[in-house]
């Protein structure tokens, strides 16, 4: 993780738990309005932990579906704990394995470790949620603007889909400013789901 220019070590030691991607995989059908409402659930507590990292003037810089991983439930706590993995902590992930999510100012500047602002993480996780809930990866060079993810699963409710694609914006200043904001209306579709 960065603040501004100075690099922070983090020790590392090992995380059980389950990642994103091991929650909703991507290999099988997408997924329905009930998996949908479960996935927004779990989005909302790496929103938080998104915005507790910008509170502190941090990034993630290689956020993927890998790197969100879920720990499991301990006597006495009532969620699952979150964790935002680095690269270097998931066995099998090259440094620069979150090309698939990263922004494109990220994509045109070519440096994935620079960091940029809470904009830039707001796209990485606005095309994290996409790929999860369209099972195609969003592609900021070739699709200007990112095709609805309800072109890909019906399931998709049509908000969902105005969020994402404000999320998955190319301009930075057309995204949502802040996870936060962008915390706010994933809480109402889930709210909205819910019933």
């Amino acid at each position: 993780m960065r603040s501004g220019d100075t690099a922070l070590w983090l020790a590392r030691e090992w995380i059980e738990g389950v990642s994103l991607l091991d929650l909703y995989p991507i290999d099988g059908p997408p997924p329905n309005t009930p998996t949908i409402v479960r996935l927004l659930r779990d989005c909302l507590a790496v929103c938080a932990a998104l915005s507790a990292l910008h509170a502190m003037k941090l990034q993630h810089l290689r956020l993927t579906p890998e790197h969100i991983v879920y720990q499991r439930r301990l006597s006495g706590q009532r969620d699952r704990g979150i964790v935002l993995l680095d690269s270097a902590d998931v066995p099998g992930t090259a440094a620069e394995s979150s090309d698939n999510f990263q922004a494109p100012e990220q994509l045109r500047s070519g440096k994935a470790s620079i960091a940029y602002g809470p904009e830039t993480d707001v796209y990485r996780f606005g095309a994290i949620l996409y790929y999860l809930v369209a099972h195609v990866l969003p592609n900021p060079i070739f699709h200007h603007p990112v095709p609805l993810a309800s072109t890909h699963n019906s399931a998709v409710p049509r908000i969902l889909d105005e969020i994402l694609a404000r999320s998955l914006a190319v301009k930075s200043n057309d995204r949502y400013r802040q996870v936060d904001d962008l915390a706010r209306e994933l809480r109402y579709v889930f709210d909205k789901l819910r019933g």
